[in-house]
C-alpha cells in the first residue's frame, strides 16, 4: 500500500476510535442508568424510613395488645374477688379498682385501634414503595445491560482499530508518520484532510486557480496553509 493510502487508513482507524468512545460517552443510556441508580437510592432510604415506621408501629401494637391482656386478667380476677365477697367495704374496693381497669382498657383498646389504622397506612405505603422499586430494579437492570453491551462492542472496536493503527504506522515513514501524530494530537484528532471539490475537507478552504494546479501536480500528500493538516489529493496516487 502506498503512504497516501496508508496515511488514510491510519487517520481511518484512529477516527474510528474516536467515534467509537464518542458514541460510548455521549449514550443517552447512561445519563438515563445515572438517573435510574438516583432514585433506586431514594427510594431505599424511603423503604427503610417505612420499615422503621412500621416496626415502631407494630410495636406499640403488641404492647396495646400485651396491656389489654393484663387489664382483662385483672378484670378476670377482680371479677372473681367481688363473687365471692359479700364485705361491703371489700366489694367497693374491687368495683373501683374493676372500674378503673375498664376504662384503661377501653382507652388503650382505642389507642390499638388508631395504631391499627395507622398500620394500615404505612402498610399502603410500603407496597406502593414496593411496587417502585420493582419496577426501578427491572429498568437499572435494563439499561445496564445495554450500557454494558455497548461498552463491550466499544471495546472491540477500539481494540481492532489499535491493532490497524499499529499496522499502518509501521508502513509509514517515520518523518511522515510523527507529523501526522502530532497533527492528530493539536487537531482534534484530525490530522488528515482530502482535497474534494476544490476544498480542504476539514477547514473547508476552496483553492484558489493557481494552488488547485500546484496541488494536482504535486505529490499525493500536500499540506493545507489555512489548517496546515496532511492535504491527501488522491488516496489512489503517490
Amino acid at each position: 500500500m502506498d503512504q497516501a493510502r496508508t496515511l488514510r487508513a491510519l487517520q481511518d482507524a484512529d477516527l474510528a476510535i474516536l467515534r467509537a468512545k464518542s458514541r460510548y460517552d455521549n449514550l443517552p443510556e447512561k445519563a438515563q442508568l445515572a438517573t435510574v441508580r438516583k432514585k433506586v437510592h431514594e427510594v431505599l432510604v424511603k423503604q427503610g424510613q417505612v420499615s422503621d415506621l412500621k416496626a415502631e408501629c407494630e410495636d406499640r401494637i403488641e404492647a396495646c395488645q400485651k396491656e389489654i391482656e393484663d387489664l382483662d386478667r385483672k378484670i378476670s380476677e377482680k371479677q372473681r374477688e367481688l363473687d365471692s365477697t359479700s364485705n361491703h367495704r371489700l366489694i367497693a374496693g374491687l368495683t373501683k379498682d374493676m372500674e378503673g381497669a375498664v376504662k384503661r382498657r377501653e382507652k388503650v383498646d382505642f389507642q390499638m385501634n388508631e395504631h391499627l389504622a395507622r398500620l394500615e397506612k404505612i402498610e399502603a405505603v410500603e407496597a406502593q414503595v414496593k411496587a417502585a422499586a420493582a419496577k426501578l430494579d427491572a429498568a437499572e437492570s435494563e439499561l445496564a445491560a445495554f450500557v454494558a453491551a455497548q461498552a463491550k462492542e466499544m471495546h472491540r472496536v477500539v481494540s481492532e482499530s489499535q491493532e490497524l493503527h499499529r499496522a499502518y504506522a509501521a508502513e509509514l515513514d517515520k518523518d511522515l508518520l510523527e507529523r501526522y501524530l502530532h497533527l492528530a494530537r493539536t487537531k482534534g484528532g484530525v490530522g488528515v484532510a482530502d482535497f474534494a471539490d476544490d476544498r480542504c475537507s476539514a477547514c473547508n478552504l476552496e483553492f484558489h486557480e493557481g494552488e488547485r494546479q500546484r496541488i494536482a501536480r504535486g505529490p499525493a500528500i500536500n499540506t493545507c496553509p489555512r489548517c496546515g493538516r496532511l492535504l491527501i489529493r488522491d488516496a489512489g496516487e503517490e
